[in-house]
């Protein structure tokens, strides 16, 4: 059965209980309950229904016995054309012989040797051509229902006995023995249909507990799972991360070694640079001493391109310079970051710079006394038309 059948008034048939019909859904309880006329309120699961029920076709003869099983006792000898008719849409519209016998024997509650039933019908069947279609070796086709000719069969008479009171009440208790023993057999059969229903609901239940703890179990396994990858993720990034730092630090330190040490080395030129400059001065010698200051300058525009971090750390440099260039009769001339327009006397660029074009002080000049007849010697500012540090 497909799920899109399980809806309200859709007939129905269970391999036990027989023919029903859907009476509603509980979705909540995820129930379908179904009215036999053996159980008006069967419940079952979807999954159960889906699995044991099979819906039937409207004008069949399950519904038929539904709705009046008495009219369809009476049609097996009253209008048996009828009864063969509506087993056929049961059987999709088609069916062998065989199958319409077993359909009938396995629903019609009426002791009847099918068999004999059959061969005095099937002259009828074969002659209802327009309700019919009977070609040999094939199943039998139904072609309409409409109209579908009554041709009573003669009911089998009761066998006669010695005595003419006999003769009359024996077919009546015949009746009522056989209407008590189908009314037995009912009970008998509706219990253990009930019984087996209660089983397989039992059953059912214990197998969707047992469904849900293993789900449960599979979840939780699942959550935890997860969990412990989450953790090992986590623990990865955070050592990734500890290392990358450890990385940057060790590249920091080592850089800023660099630095120290360029410092140093610079301030070691430096005094090397004032101790020639004295000793210069001592021997008056006019070239020497215009070299050095040469050189101080040099090494004093030198300081205004180390990085900013290294500045601090020639600190103690930048303090001495004064001294060096009062000992050489020099002085600075020109402050850094200013703007002044250029002038090839004084100003040095490694660019091509138009004079009297805007340029920026990167580096002061050095001018000192003492040069060739008197006049004075000069180291250029360093100049640039750029607007970031040099």
């Amino acid at each position: 059965m497909q799920i899109s059948e399980l809806k309200p008034d859709t007939l129905v048939e269970h391999p036990e209980l027989g023919v029903g019909k859907i009476v509603r859904l509980e979705r909540e309880e995820n129930q379908v309950v179904v009215s036999f006329r053996a159980e008006p309120e069967q419940r079952m699961s979807f999954a159960a229904a889906l699995r044991s029920l099979k819906s039937l076709p409207a004008e069949g003869l399950g519904e038929f016995l539904y709705n009046d099983t008495e009219e369809v006792l009476n049609w097996v000898y009253n209008h048996p054309l009828k009864l063969v008719s509506t087993t056929l849409v049961d059987l999709g519209g088609a069916g062998k012989a065989g199958d319409v016998k077993k359909r009938l024997a396995a629903n019609v509650p009426k002791k009847v040797n099918w068999e004999t039933w059959w061969d005095k019908v099937r002259p009828s069947v074969g002659k209802a051509s327009d309700h019919f279609l009977v070609k040999q070796s094939k199943p039998i086709e139904l072609v309409s229902v409409i109209d579908i000719p009554v041709e009573p069969l003669p009911e089998p008479k009761a066998a006669k006995t010695i005595g003419a009171t006999r003769t009359r009440t024996a077919p009546a208790r015949e009746r009522a023995a056989d209407l008590q023993q189908q009314r037995e057999n009912h009970d008998a059969d509706s219990k253990l249909q009930r019984e087996s229903h209660a089983a397989d609901l039992k059953q059912q239940r214990q197998n969707h507990a047992a469904d849900l703890k293993q789900q449960r179990e599979a979840h939780a396994a699942d959550l935890k799972q997860h969990q412990e990858a989450y953790a090992a993720d986590l623990e990865r990034q955070r050592e990734n991360h500890a290392a990358d730092l450890k990385q940057q630090r060790e590249a920091y330190a080592a850089d800023l070694e660099r630095k120290e040490r360029e410092a140093e080395r610079l301030r070691n030129q430096l005094q090397t640079l004032r101790a020639e400059m004295v000793a210069g001065r001592q021997k008056s010698n006019l070239e020497v001493r215009s070299g050095m200051l040469l050189r101080i300058g040099d090494i004093i525009q030198g300081t205004y391109h180390l990085e900013k971090s290294s500045e601090a750390r020639l600190a103690d440099v930048m303090q001495r310079l004064p001294m060096v260039l009062n000992d050489g009769d020099a002085e600075l001339f020109g402050k850094v970051g200013d703007a002044v327009p250029y002038d090839p006397k004084f100003h040095h660029s490694p660019e091509t710079v138009a004079a009297g074009s805007p340029v920026r002080l990167v580096a002061p000049g050095v001018i000192a006394s003492g040069g060739a007849a008197g006049a004075p010697v000069l180291l250029k500012a360093k100049v640039t038309q750029k607007t970031g540090d040099n």
